[in-house]
């Protein structure tokens, strides 16, 4: 009787963890704006969403950086966005995410480590690239800078592009705090980092191409 008694506790316990799973996962595909930044993952597409609109992940370029300085180049990842603006006034897509960014994280020999070091979206190519590089440039800083038009959707890229360790693996990107504007509260806790593996977007073969 007594070992019966422990079978059925124990069946209770997975079953209870089970359905906490299936919640977490429920909530991380629920689309609902809030006040705070979150970060949506489901089948479709990676978005943050806020009640002022929301930044979908629209397409992705990996590749290697050049950098004609120091000789160093890293394997790299580029993304841009559909961002659109929900409410009536004009927004840069940082505002309509409360001016919060993108930072990458990394486990590194088993420590988890901030790379520090973004790479500009020019050095996707060499310097002999010039009208490349001046058309990724001229989108480098849309993500602060570019306006909105209210109810309208723009193209836009984050502040940085981000180095990747591993081909990505053991990679996140997170949800940050901008500046001294921006605070911890405006990020919701449980929807602020994905795998950079796990994100929806579409893949490009040449850097210039995440913007058209």
């Amino acid at each position: 009787m007594k070992k019966i008694s422990v079978i059925a506790v124990a069946l209770i316990a997975v079953l209870s963890l089970s359905a906490c799973g299936k919640k977490q996962k429920s909530a991380d595909e629920t689309t609902k704006p809030t006040k705070l930044v979150k970060l949506v993952n489901n089948k479709k597409e990676t978005k943050l969403v806020t009640k002022k609109g929301s930044i979908v992940f629209y397409k992705t370029y990996r590749g290697t950086s050049y950098d004609n300085n120091s000789k160093q180049r890293f394997d790299m990842v580029l993304f841009s966005f559909k961002a659109t603006n929900n409410t009536n006034k004009m927004l840069t897509a940082a505002q309509i995410v409360n001016n919060t960014k993108l930072v990458a994280n990394a486990k590194v020999d088993g420590k988890k480590t901030s790379l520090y070091q973004p790479l500009a979206y020019s050095s996707a190519y060499p310097n002999t690239m010039y009208n490349q590089q001046s058309y990724l440039n001229s989108f480098e800083q849309s993500w602060d800078n570019e306006p909105i038009k209210p109810h309208h959707t723009i193209i836009v890229t984050s502040s940085d592009a981000f180095k990747l360790v591993n081909n990505g693996k053991n990679e996140t990107l997170n949800i940050s705090t901008q500046d001294d504007y921006t605070n911890a509260s405006v990020i919701s806790k449980h929807h602020n980092s994905i795998a950079i593996n796990d994100i929806q977007a579409k893949k490009v073969k040449n850097a210039t191409d995440i913007v058209k």
